[in-house]
């Protein structure tokens, strides 16, 4: 029979089971055993193509309870390479004094007699024993305390991710351990030895765990910024959200701004937050020296630059009180650009600064390759103030979108509070000389 790989399963989507943020995990495999006859032949409730159980005929019914013997029921599967496997299982054994089981696990074989050789884990008939659980490879014995009668949920998540493979082997949901593996599996099943019994849930579900955002501006980020308080007042150019305006005259300090320090954030929300919200926030700084002071009822100016290595879809993650923009609201703007193109969308006024209440999906045409610039007029129209922000590449989740303006030219912007600073010295270096341009007939570098 052929062998099951990713690329022809179903595409039903499930809650993930790992970091929820990551990736979402498909149903290759799912069985609640409410046929009747044989298992042997029989269909999985979802299977990726026309895949059916193979048993002894007699042995398993299709219901989920076992007649006799000591035998496996198997469904072909192969995982690829990089993704995570939870293959899952409700097990009930009949109560007994021995040591006969029902097993589910993995395994390069479907050899009727043969046991497993991947790893497994299995659930003893006597509950009163201390190795009632047992897996391997390891960890081994595991009490059930208190005793569970009837079904007992047993797991193994298998990570092809490493060589050699792991896995994490759980019971009604609780880890009990973890173990490496063996690089080979061609199938997926279970098994009971000598003990009557039911079972049923059967499940597969797999899925290739994406890489976490890259973090390409942190809330601790360098800012230039004005009308901040009453000593960094200075009047608003008409250009000051343009990629190549001059900001060095500016002052210059590290985020976060309040003026009050960590109290004037709320708490973090549990909606839009992933990856840096409630329990992955960064730390907020717990001394307030180490924040931009921000007076209540100033409205600064202020402008921060991070790297590409190209043009690249971002999510930009704000935390504002009291908002971004002039207050009374200006229709038609917003006060939040990148490279000099203009948000559109809607930024609350009022409120704490909730991490993270402002989340915008930015297109990677509104990028560059090196040098980006977002520029903000923040604003507070009494008590606290403070904001926070961050920059990703995409956060899987959807977000509003950034804005509905057209993209920037296609240019990079090339001055800024750094990019001043470096032509002065290449001036002075003589790197600007007409001696060191290139020839009119060959492209400059």
């Amino acid at each position: 029979m052929k062998l099951i790989g990713a690329a022809a399963r179903c595409s039903l989507v499930l809650t993930l089971f790992l970091n929820p943020a990551v990736s979402v995990a498909e149903i290759v495999f799912a069985d609640s055993f409410s046929g009747t006859g044989d298992l042997d032949g029989a269909a999985p409730d979802i299977r990726p193509g026309s895949e059916t159980w193979q048993s002894t005929p007699g042995t398993w019914s299709a219901d989920g309870t076992v007649a006799s013997g000591s035998v496996h029921a198997w469904l072909p599967f192969s995982p690829a390479s990089g993704e995570v496997c939870r293959l899952s299982l409700d097990v009930d054994p009949d109560t007994g004094s021995g040591s006969n089981w029902f097993a589910l696990g993995f395994s390069s074989t479907n050899g009727i007699g043969v046991g497993f050789d991947g790893p497994f884990i299995l659930n003893r008939s006597d509950d009163s024993r201390i190795d009632v659980i047992q897996t391997h490879p390891g960890p081994a014995n595991h009490d059930l305390n208190p005793d569970q009668p009837g079904f007992v949920s047993l797991t193994i998540e298998l990570d092809t991710r490493t060589s050699p493979w792991t896995v994490e082997y759980s019971v009604a949901g609780q880890s009990i351990g973890t173990s490496t593996a063996i690089e080979n599996t061609q199938y997926v099943g279970f098994q009971n030895l000598a003990v009557l019994g039911e079972v049923d849930n059967f499940s597969l579900e797999c899925h290739i765990p994406q890489p976490a955002e890259t973090v390409y501006l942190t809330q601790d980020a360098t800012y230039r910024f004005i009308n901040t308080t009453a000593a960094t007042v200075a009047p608003i150019p008409p250009d000051w959200h343009e990629p190549d305006f001059d900001d060095s005259a500016w002052s210059e300090s590290q985020g976060p701004f309040s003026n009050s320090g960590a109290s004037t954030f709320g708490v973090d929300l549990g909606n839009v937050n992933d990856p840096f919200g409630g329990d992955d926030a960064p730390s907020l700084p717990t001394n307030n020296s180490d924040y931009i002071q921000w007076d209540a009822n100033f409205d600064p100016l202020v402008r921060t630059e991070f790297t590409l290595p190209a043009p690249t879809a971002l999510t930009i993650w704000i935390a504002v009180d009291n908002g971004i923009g002039t207050y009374p609201a200006v229709a038609g703007t917003t006060g939040l650009y990148l490279n000099g193109v203009e948000s559109t969308g809607s930024i609350n006024a009022e409120g704490l600064a909730f991490r993270w209440e402002h989340v915008f999906d930015v297109p990677a045409e509104y990028t560059y390759a090196g040098r980006n610039v977002i520029a903000i007029q923040l604003e507070d129209h009494g008590s606290l103030t403070s904001f926070a922000m961050v920059v990703t590449s995409d956060d899987p989740e959807s977000q509003d979108d950034f804005t509905a303006n057209p993209p920037p030219p296609t240019s990079v912007p090339t001055f800024g509070f750094h990019g001043l600073a470096l032509l002065a010295a290449l001036a002075v270096a003589g790197g600007l000389s007409a001696r060191h341009r290139s020839p009119p007939d060959r492209p400059a570098f």
